[in-house]
């Protein structure tokens, strides 16, 4: 059974949260020194996590950059939206695990949204937020036809 998402009790994770860049949907393939020469354009980096899997040691498609000035953390943030990296285009954020009160990540049933959840038959769901069409105008008994 997995263990609670707890980012506070991870002995591995290190330094100012602001100062913090999430990188995700990267190739299972890509290295340190892969993002150490796409990152470090944006300024000094004070420490690289390439999150690997604990009993495997395979990567699990996403790094947590912390560069030294907070600034620095903001341009690549802006700039490196789009960015690909071995032919993958990356997923570019900021660290909202320590920053953020009640964050869990999308594959714990957080996130920010994105997908678009469907009812039986893939018909998409309406969205809460929008209301229903308006059939009616209320012009001669509300069907909206001509008289």
């Amino acid at each position: 059974m997995s263990k609670p998402y707890a980012p506070q009790d991870d002995e591995e994770i290190c330094g100012d949260p602001y100062k913090t860049l999430f990188v995700g949907r990267l190739p299972h393939d890509v290295t340190e020194k892969d993002l150490l020469r796409e990152f470090d354009l944006y300024g000094p980096i004070e420490r690289l996590r390439l999150v690997t899997h604990p009993d495997t040691g395979e990567s699990r498609g996403y790094a947590f950059i912390v560069y030294e000035r907070e600034r620095d953390m903001k341009a690549a943030y802006k700039d490196a939206d789009g960015l690909k990296i071995k032919g993958k285009r990356v997923l570019i954020d900021v660290e909202r695990g320590r920053t953020v009160k009640g964050w869990k990540p999308r594959r714990l049933g957080g996130g920010l949204g994105g997908r678009i959840k469907k009812l039986k038959g893939g018909i998409p769901a309406p969205d809460p937020h929008v209301p229903p069409p308006f059939f009616g105008g209320g012009y001669r008994g509300g069907f909206g036809g001509p008289p």
